[in-house]
């Protein structure tokens, strides 16, 4: 029997175990021995249910494959345990299943060992997983595997220590004492090998519930100075309120290394603001001074000294001032390399204030902040700004300029390359160049926006129509490597170094056509045809069949033919003289047969099917659609109905966009 489905229904699950079992025995010499056996916890789970088919009826044969496997989650996530099974279901379908018996180690114990909830899934051969079923009490039996432990460890770890002393043997020689006076004492001295040690009557002493003791003397103890409350330790004190609680002053002769846990300070003096955290940054209270006449220098490649403003206030972050000469000075070997004068000073963290212009030949700050460089090299790779950051973290999101305007018309970075014309051997000139640097997975140009469009390309070349708006260029040499791509999460379009494109949804247009060099003179000509429309989502299938001696024939189709398509029409054609053919049985396993003409006639023969694949199914083709929106009252091509230009559907769509782009371009060309 074919299953479509199957049903899975529990009837019992319990486990079996055989307990360890203590034997006694008589020995011939009338002494009792006491043998253990070896404990056995068979390691299987034996379970009983019914399968049942997609009509509820019971599956009477056997054997069926059917794999079991238990989760910690009653849905998803992966088995902790599965093994595969031939079970033999009787005439009701009923069967029983020993789980584990595959191996020889069973259903693993450490499944049940922490108590947590278990799920057993069902799964017949070629068939998707039944719903999980939950495991009840019995099954958590399997923690009996380790019922002769305590803790995990064996009886004899917790047999006490103390090896007491053996007696003198009977007969041995004791002080000149008889051997019947020395056996009376060995009897009265024995001491079991279990027993606890004897108490030392010369220890005296009393003390305090909690406090250390310490010895005083060498038989006498008294409390000391260390405190103990639940597990906090105090020194001086009997109200420790930490781990460890020290009441007096402390030296520490050698190195304190502290080992910070967690977001806690490391060191923190209370009621003040100075503390040092777990990365060892200092903070210091608000009057802190420091002696001056004092050097900071640095012994890595890190800064000496880092200044940073976290309030929001105008106070400034580090404010230097002198009355005359340099108030401010930055050296490299020796070099200053940054000064600032008597009359400015440095505020904010990422501004200079100053009250004239700092200038030189390649550098212009103005009174007024506006920074202006530039710079007559000349040569490739001549630069007039250059800004690098070193920032090497991959999961940092830095930036080498960030430039932002406050005006709704604004530009944050403007690029503008030079209007001399190409030279003959070819070049180009770029506005903004964006590269990436990375072998890897890098992006030269990022374009994000809220609300709005990311990326916006415009271009005014004129009577050129060999100059693309947008280009895209991918100098792979490798078949099927991307050029372009579009991705959402719905779908996505590619285009290869080939030239083709590949959509996840539909392609619409006026015409779908295809344009080729003409065969006949590929040279100067284009050969273009139109695609067949149809109101249905429709594929053809064509071909030629010679008859048999019994003028009939086969057609056999592809595998998938009939997982494809549905609602098949036909069409037959005799060929060299006229002939009754017919469809003599419709397509059925992928094949059709051909009866009535005559034997060895060609018939060509045209079948179609429309579409029934996932795709087509999500996907039905509406041939009549309402415009809805802003497409309504608009038109695809509105001068082929007369219309102006304005009443086409993507400006509708977008109504601001021309006088934008007007707009830009005009500020553009300024």
């Amino acid at each position: 029997m074919k299953l479509s489905r199957s049903k899975t229904a529990l009837v019992v699950a319990c486990l079996f175990f055989v307990p360890a079992v203590r034997v006694q025995a008589q020995s011939s010499g009338n002494q009792n021995v006491l043998a253990t056996s070896t404990a056995v916890v068979p390691q299987l789970i034996k379970f009983s249910g019914t399968l049942l088919d997609a009509q509820s009826k019971p599956i009477a044969t056997g054997p069926v494959g059917v794999t079991f496997a238990l989760y910690a989650e009653q849905t998803g996530g992966a088995s902790l345990w599965l093994e595969t099974q031939n079970v033999r279901p009787d005439e009701n379908g009923y069967y029983t299943a020993l789980l584990g018996a595959e191996t020889s180690t069973g259903v693993p114990m450490e499944l049940f060992a922490t108590g947590e909830a278990r799920w057993l899934g069902i799964q017949i051969e070629r068939q998707p997983e039944q719903a999980r079923v939950l495991l009840v009490s019995v099954p958590y039996a399997l923690k009996a595997g380790d019922a002769q432990t305590l803790g995990g460890r064996p009886a004899s770890d917790f047999a006490l220590a103390n090896a007491s002393s053996v007696p003198p043997a009977v007969g041995a020689s004791n002080s000149g004492k008889s051997d019947s006076v020395s056996a009376a004492g060995a009897s009265s001295t024995s001491v079991s090998k279990n027993s606890a040690p004897p108490v030392n009557p010369n220890v005296t002493g009393k003390g305090v519930v909690d406090h250390i003791p310490m010895w005083d003397t060498a038989s006498d103890i008294v409390d000391s100075v260390i405190f103990q409350k639940s597990s906090d330790i105090g020194i001086g004190t009997v109200t420790p309120a930490a781990t460890l609680d020290v009441n007096g002053k402390e030296d520490i002769r050698d190195t304190l290394t502290l080992f910070p846990k967690g977001t806690d300070s490391t060191l923190a003096v209370s009621g003040t603001a100075f503390k040092i955290d777990q990365t060892g940054k200092v903070t210091f209270v608000s009057t802190q001074t420091f002696p001056g006449a004092s050097t900071i220098t640095a012994n890595n490649s890190t800064e000496a000294l880092s200044v940073t403003q976290t309030g929001t206030g105008a106070a400034a972050v580090f404010n230097v001032t002198k009355s005359t000469d340099t108030i401010l000075k930055a050296e490299l070997n020796g070099s200053a390399v940054f000064s600032v004068g008597a009359t400015g000073g440095l505020y904010d963290s990422q501004s200079i204030y100053t009250q004239g212009p700092i200038l030189n030949n390649a550098f212009e700050v103005s009174a007024t902040g506006a920074i202006f460089t530039s710079n007559t090299d000349t040569g490739n790779g001549a630069t007039a700004i250059s800004a690098s950051q070193s920032d090497s973290n991959n999961s940092d999101i830095t930036f080498g300029v960030n430039a932002s305007t406050a005006s709704d018309s604004g530009v944050g970075v403007k690029g503008t390359s030079g209007t001399s014309s190409i030279n003959g051997q070819g070049g180009s000139r770029a506005g903004i160049w964006g590269d990436s640097g990375s072998n890897g997975i890098g992006m030269g140009v990022i374009g994000t926006t809220d609300d709005g469009i990311a990326v916006l390309a415009n271009s005014n070349s004129g009577e050129d129509t060999t100059i693309p708006t947008l280009e895209a260029v991918n100098y792979s040499s490798t078949t099927g490597a991307l050029v372009f791509a579009t991705l959402s999460k719905f779908s996505s379009c590619t285009i290869d170094v080939n030239g083709n494109l590949s959509c996840g949804g539909a392609i619409t247009g006026a015409s779908k056509n295809f344009k080729i060099d003409h065969p006949q003179d590929p040279a100067n000509r284009y050969l273009v045809h139109a695609s067949v429309e149809s109101s249905e989502m429709m594929n053809i299938y064509t071909g030629n069949v010679v008859l048999s001696a019994n003028g009939a024939a086969t057609v056999q189709l592809p595998s998938w033919f009939q997982a494809e398509l549905a609602d098949f029409r036909y069409q037959l054609t005799a060929i060299g003289s006229f002939a009754p053919v017919y469809v003599a049985q419709e397509i059925q396993d992928n094949q059709f047969k051909i009866a009535g003409g005559s034997p060895g006639q060609k018939i060509s023969w045209q079948v179609t099917g429309v579409r029934q694949d996932a795709y087509a199914k999500a996907n039905p083709l509406l041939v009549e659609q309402d415009k809805i929106g802003a497409a309504k009252g608009h038109y695809l091509a509105p001068a082929l109905f007369g219309q102006p230009a304005s009443q086409g559907i993507s400006n509708a769509q977008r109504p601001n966009l021309p006088n934008r782009l007007k707009a830009q371009q005009g500020k553009a060309n300024r």
